[in-house]
């Protein structure tokens, strides 16, 4: 149970972090470009997305080796997405929040089944 806990809250902090990181070292080195109504950033923000939640995903199935785990995890991710959606709703157009909604779920999936371990068919 230890274990399951630890391994949602590494990966939540784990995205937590990279998404807060990857935001503020993306305004400092390009103040203009920062913006929520450029398509060029949203496209960015949502391969971030992908990419932070294919490791959370993977760092959580990894450690606790449970999909329930995982699946905690993927509700609490959702859910602070969902709030954050709620807080930051006018930043974004409507097509940008329902996409990084829509892909948080399927991403950290795709993490954990990367982190399975595979058996070699050939031999």
């Amino acid at each position: 149970m230890l274990y399951k806990a630890l391994g949602i809250s590494i990966g939540f902090v784990l995205w937590t972090a990279l998404w807060l990181g990857s935001n503020a070292i993306t305004q400092q080195l390009l103040p203009g470009w920062y913006s929520g109504e450029r398509l060029s950033y949203l496209i960015f923000a949502l391969s971030k997305t992908v990419a932070f939640s294919l490791l959370a995903g993977f760092l959580c199935f990894r450690l606790t080796k449970s999909m329930q785990a995982l699946g905690i995890l993927c509700l609490v991710q959702f859910s602070v997405g969902l709030l954050v959606t709620v807080l930051y709703f006018e930043s974004a157009p409507l097509g940008y929040h329902l996409s990084f909604l829509l892909l948080l779920i399927p991403a950290h999936s795709v993490g954990a089944i990367l982190a399975k371990p595979r058996q070699n068919s050939l031999y």
